[in-house]
């Protein structure tokens, strides 16, 4: 089941995917992985690659918490950078409480925070947020009407 969502160097085989985590001491409940890496394949063709230093995955909860250089990169091109989210699969929403930073061809955004449910269709800036968009228009130039020569 957690094998699905971690894949190192890009292979699906479950021996060297089981190399990637170690059972946390204090808990058996909880996996450390080691350079996480999770693809989420979303709609229309649509997909989600997030990596971090290390993530702990919650047998439990369902939840896996990314530490460390975390970064969400969107195939539209959005880019997120944190130090810290969590992905709750039981209720499918990805949130996080510090510092996030982001940037798509359009806008620049800065938050104490974020949530983005399930459908993906909404995130949400949780705290003090700034956010910064780009004029992509290009401005309108007139074409002046050839002159008419004179009979």
């Amino acid at each position: 089941m957690i094998l699905h969502y971690f894949i190192k160097n890009g292979t699906t085989d479950k021996k060297t995917a089981e190399l990637i985590y170690q059972k946390i001491i204090n808990n058996e409940n909880k996996l450390l992985f080691e350079k996480p890496k999770a693809e989420i394949n979303l709609r229309e063709g649509k997909w989600l690659t997030m990596v971090a230093k290390e993530g702990i995955f919650d047998m439990e909860k369902q939840t896996l918490e990314l530490i460390g250089n975390v970064l969400f990169l969107h195939s539209d091109g959005q880019q997120i950078d944190t130090n810290n989210a969590v992905i709750d699969l039981k209720k499918s929403k990805i949130y996080g409480n510090k510092r996030i930073f982001g940037k798509s061809e359009t806008i620049n955004f800065s938050s104490d925070g974020f949530e983005v449910k399930k459908t993906g269709k909404i995130f949400q800036l949780l705290g003090k947020s700034k956010i910064k968009i780009k004029n992509t228009k290009k401005p309108i130039t007139k074409k002046k009407a050839p002159k008419k020569k004179a009979p």
